[in-house]
This record gives structure tokens, sequence and C-alpha cells, in this order.
């Protein structure tokens, strides 16, 4: 038996965000129903985005998250379905085991302050970030990288070996993750890099996967830059964010790798004089004059351009 469930527009769209993640409707309350009538049950999930749905998980057989297919969903359903193609898909979302898991305020978008997302969740998942399952079986092997200091403007290799040990041709999508132990809060892992590689029963094939030395920046609030610290960072070969299977770790130099309209001294005043501003004359980042410069001082909190230099007010 297969029953399709999933969400529409009722539920979310471009204008406005979720208030829950449960299967609408009575949609549950038919699955279990389903479920007693015959346990052989495949659910397949049309849905906008993830779904808390661990009854499911602890009760039905199998599972497939089909997302919104397009005209042609039905016949590739089926085909997954009835074993014609090997599924290698893989989460680009974490799925929560339930709303109680996720910030009280739903609007609260900092994810390092809310502490979600696979950055910085710390529960378990229903299921992770970078999750996919197959008709066949993956082995990784001779994971290596090619230096161990990661210098500014520059770039590592990860490497590695892929083999296809189930009895089926299928598709692996290799993952790269990295933590950087750092003074300040920075994300548990954060995806680097990733590589697909198709494969037929018992072939093997070699993964090269580039890491760049900017990859590994965060923002500086203080000094409004991209910085990458000194110190140690460990590097990941996963097959999701919660299958970690081999990790190396590597140095990375210290080093502003970008800068921001609030630390180019010349940044975009210079761009907005050169649009025919004048001295004397406070404008806003849109170039619209805002006051003379004698009323510097009465301005609230914000960045202006003054005399074609940027002026921040704290």
């Amino acid at each position: 038996m297969v029953f399709v469930a999933g969400t529409s527009l009722d539920v979310s769209d471009e204008s406005r965000d979720r208030s829950s993640l449960d299967l609408p409707g009575d949609q549950q309350k038919l699955l279990e129903a389903l479920y007693k009538v015959n346990p052989n049950l495949v659910l397949v999930l049309e849905t906008c985005s993830s779904m808390t749905i661990p009854w499911a998980v602890e009760n039905v057989p199998a599972i497939v998250e089909a997302w919104y297919g397009g005209q042609a969903q039905g016949q590739a359903i089926a085909d997954v379905l009835y074993g014609d193609f090997n599924p290698c898909g893989k989460l680009t979302s974490t799925w929560y085991r339930s709303l109680a898991d996720l910030p009280a305020g739903m609007l609260e978008y900092d994810i390092r302050k809310a502490g979600y997302t696979y950055m910085y969740h710390a529960k378990t998942p229903l299921f992770p970030f970078g999750f996919g399952m197959s008709y066949t079986a993956f082995e990784y092997s001779d994971c290596a990288l090619s230096g161990s200091r990661l210098a500014k403007d520059g770039a590592i290799e990860a490497s590695l070996t892929v083999t296809n040990t189930g009895a089926r041709k299928g598709a692996e999508v290799v993952q790269l993750y990295a933590t950087c132990h750092s003074a300040i809060k920075r994300p548990k892992l954060q995806l680097v890099g990733f590589a697909r590689v198709e494969l037929e029963p018992g072939e093997s094939a070699e993964v090269t996967i580039p890491v760049s030395h900017d990859q590994l920046a965060y923002f500086n609030t203080e000094t409004q830059t991209f910085d990458v610290e000194e110190g140690e960072v460990e590097i990941h070969f996963a097959a999701s964010s919660a299958d970690i299977r081999h990790t190396a770790t590597i140095t990375a130099e210290g080093a502003t790798v970008k800068g921001t309209y609030l630390s180019d001294e010349a940044g975009i005043g210079k761009v907005i004089r050169d649009n025919g501003l004048v001295d004397g004359i406070v404008y806003n980042l849109c170039g619209q004059p805002i006051a003379p410069a004698s009323r510097v001082d009465s301005l609230p909190a914000g960045c202006y351009i003054l005399d074609g230099r940027k002026l921040i007010r704290h």
C-alpha cells in the first residue's frame, strides 16, 4: 500500500512562514488508520520543506520524500518504488523531531543565537542535514589531505576512494565538513564541499574536493570584516552531517579575507561621490542628501557619506 501525503499552499507560501511542521489536516490520523489495515505501507511525502514525522519513522517500513516533483513526478516516484531507479538524493535541511526543538520565536533568524540548523543544533534530529538512503552501500577509504596548513589565498585538496559495496548501481554524494576551533562560537560543523560519484557494483573511484582558505571565514562584527582565525581546523569526510567516516586536522593561517562597505574606507563613499555628490552635505547610502555637515551630531546611529568618505554614527 502507498499513501501519498504532503503540504499545500494552505500550509506555506512565499508570503508567510509556517506555524507547524506536522502533517496538515487529518493526514496523520489517516496514516495511522491505514497502517492498522496494512503495515506494509509506503509513505510518499510531497512537501514544501521538512516535516515532524516521528510516528512514521518509528512505524512505517519505507518513507520517500519526493518534494514537489513537477509534471513527471508520478513516473519518477514509481521508478523508485519499483526499484527501476536507485535514489541518491541528500537532505538540504535538518528534519527536527518536534516543534519544541526549535526556538520559541519562529522568527528568530539568528541561527547561532537560537541554536538550530545542523551547524548549531545540539539535539539529535529526526533526519540530519545531508542524509539520504540508497538501495546500495558505499565505503570510504584512503581519506587524505594534500597539505597540513591552509594559507591565505590558498587551497588544499581532500581526496578519498569511494567503493560501491552493494549489488546495485548507484550514486553517492560525498560531503566535506569543517570544524574551526575558536574562542568565539563557531558552527560545530560547516559544509565546505561535496561531490557526486556514480558507481557500478564493486566499482571504486577517487574523489577530490577542493577547500579554499576563505571558506573558513566568519564575519567579525567588531571589524566588519570576514576573517579566518589562526588555529586548528578539523576536516570531516562524511556521508551526512551525522555520518562522519574520517577526520583529518590542518592549521589555518589567520587573515582578513574580505572587507565590507563598513570596513573599507574607500568603499561605497567613493562610489557615491564619483556619481556627483558634493562636499559639505551628509548623504545616506542611497545617495540622497540628509543634512548639512554641521548637523552630523544630530543624526541617528547609522552609516552615512560625508565628503566622499564613510561616516559611521554609533
